[in-house]
């Protein structure tokens, strides 16, 4: 969460280009536990969701500026 809200601040500020307020607030909020959970349709344990959270970012960063190289 720290690293994401200091990634936000960056892009407000418009050090970083090629990612919008809005993936940044739905990353912030969606990958907390009882979203993540419920996305996968069960309680996780914290290693199962440090996993879903990986790949939820992934998948959401993919849609903005397109897959890693």
């Amino acid at each position: 969460m720290s690293l994401l809200s200091s990634v936000r601040l960056a892009v407000g500020l418009q050090l970083v280009s090629g990612l919008s307020v809005y993936t940044l607030n739905k990353l912030l909020i969606y990958s907390q536990p009882g979203h993540l959970a419920m996305s996968e349709g069960r309680e996780l344990t914290e290693a199962e969701a440090g996993i879903a959270r990986a790949r939820f970012v992934r998948q959401a960063l993919a849609e903005e500026v397109g897959p890693a190289q």
